[in-house]
């Protein structure tokens, strides 16, 4: 009996002293190959999807979790992923796996094979037209202003969109025509409209008769004021006008090389307050200027004294050239870029040129300081966050090209807590990786989704809208989910909330 003790005894201890190690070394990610005796450190793959659910196989055998899942002990190689679910596209690629290290797929979005999509409204239009930052857009059915109408969206996550008849909600609205005075005539035509991001307001420019311009300052909120007639403030037509969103009574109007402050309250113009301008824009209640001897200034509001960003002449104009105009863009308090009609984009930090030519549109994306850039055939991520990496050499922003064997694109979109941008191309939209650690990006066309007008993706929503192209019937498919878009708010005000304290 005591014999037999000392056998089960012993052989629990050399298990223990087998097994114990063993355990331990898994759970550090490491693991041992009997055939050559030696220890190997693993990495993982951690993968969620949009719907989850998905079925995981590697390297065509199935995984025993499905999505959301993380499959760890994974010896350093390549691996051919696949993510299947019913009703869904199966999605696969071949992934790197790097010792101690996760390979991380967030939210990847399974495009289902079929992707319905619905009208919201029964008439149809031409051309719809996004007014970017605020929950409206511009739809036109001809060159009159009474073809002219607003569209309000509702936002969040119990968006009336979902509801099986959309119409019939009080939070949509269609405003026909847009209300700006008593009396329409077929005359009086939209020639121009400005507008700025965050803004409720539009400047509409109206061409009442032969060469007869009137401007009318409008408030797209339904429970706001009435739109006011500005004609007086604008004596000839302006080259550009733009606004604060915290102060939007008080405009700034270029008109060549000079700058006239405008409050559409008091009705009243200041003009000619700055001159030798080449490019302006406002931000935080400030006005920055770039004068045409090459000198970059912000002016306060109230106080004309400027400050002085940038004296630097040769720098200057090495940059931004003799007599060019540029665009400024204020993207974050310590992040400027600036851009001219052939497409150049400049930022305020080294190596200051980025793109050289072709650049049409670009988002930014501000939690993670990334910019989102398309020319007529690429799409690019800039990233300007900085290493914390020691060099000899200061590294300047990362430029990753997604894609270059575009057609014709016209837009682009972040897709938030999501590896994805949406864009369009050539009259069809399509959804493209933007994980920038991994090779060859995947581009997905939407099925069936063809229009010839532009579109507008709602981030709060994660719904796309669009004009059927064979309809011509403004319509809208969900990217995402609502339980997705809902759970997605909820994290990002717990966030909020937590910053707060």
């Amino acid at each position: 009996m005591l014999l037999l003790r000392k056998i089960f005894f012993y052989s629990f201890l050399v298990i223990y002293l087998i097994l114990c190690p063993l355990i331990i070394f898994y759970a550090l990610g490491i693991t041992f190959r009997p055939k050559t005796q030696t220890l190997l450190k693993t990495g993982l793959i951690h993968i969620t999807t949009i719907p989850d659910g998905a079925k995981i196989y590697i390297n065509r055998r199935i995984w025993k979790e499905k999505t959301p899942s993380s499959i760890r002990n994974l010896i350093p190689g390549e691996y051919w992923l696949q993510l299947s679910k019913r009703d869904y596209q199966t999605w696969s690629r071949l992934l790197p796996v790097v010792e101690e290290k996760a390979t991380t797929l967030e939210n990847i979005i399974l495009i289902p094979k079929v992707w319905p999509s619905k009208a919201l409204l029964s008439r149809t239009f031409e051309n719809l037209i996004p007014l970017e930052g605020e929950p409206f857009l511009l739809l036109k059915n001809g060159a009159s202003l009474k073809d002219h109408f607003i569209f309000s969206l509702s936002q969040g996550s119990n968006s009336p969109f979902r509801q099986n008849n959309p119409s019939a909600s009080g939070s949509l609205k269609l405003l026909k025509p847009i209300d700006i005075v008593d009396t329409l005539s077929e005359k009086m035509k939209i020639k121009r409209f400005f507008s700025v991001k965050k803004s409720p307001f539009l400047l509409l420019e109206i061409e009442d008769g032969w060469n007869v311009y009137r401007y009318f300052w409008v408030n797209l909120r339904s429970d706001a004021s009435p739109s006011k007639e500005v004609t007086s403030l604008f004596p000839k037509p302006p080259q550009e006008v733009i606004w604060g969103h915290d102060q939007d009574h008080i405009l700034f109007s270029r008109d060549g090389e000079t700058i006239t402050q405008i409050d559409t309250q008091m009705m009243s113009a200041y003009a000619k307050i700055i001159q030798k301008v080449h490019g302006f824009t406002v931000f935080n209640d400030q006005l920055y200027v770039l004068t045409s001897d090459h000198i970059l200034k912000r002016f306060n509001y109230t106080d004309q004294a400027p400050e002085i960003l940038l004296d630097d002449k040769q720098l200057s104009r090495e940059l931004f050239g003799k007599d060019q105009d540029w665009q400024i863009h204020i993207l974050a308090p310590s992040l400027m870029i600036f851009t001219n009609k052939d497409g150049a984009l400049i930022s305020d930090q080294l190596p200051y040129l980025l793109m050289e030519k072709g650049v049409k549109g670009f988002s930014f994306d501000k939690q993670n300081e990334r910019l989102l850039i398309w020319t007529n055939n690429q799409i690019a991520i800039i990233d300007f966050v900085k290493s914390s990496e020691e060099t000899s050499f200061e590294k300047g922003p990362r430029v990753t090209f997604l894609m270059g064997k575009g057609k014709r694109i016209e837009q682009a979109f972040w897709i938030e807590k999501t590896p994805y941008v949406l864009f369009r191309d050539n009259n069809r939209v399509y959804l493209l990786e933007a994980f920038t650690d991994l090779p060859d990006p995947q581009i997905q066309q939407i099925p069936g989704l063809i229009t010839r007008s532009f579109i507008s993706y709602s981030s709060r929503d994660g719904l796309l809208f669009f004009l059927d192209a064979e309809t011509k019937k403004l319509s809208f498919i969900e990217i995402l989910p609502s339980e997705d878009v809902r759970d997605m708010l909820l994290e990002e005000k717990k966030v909020k909330e937590k910053n707060a304290l």
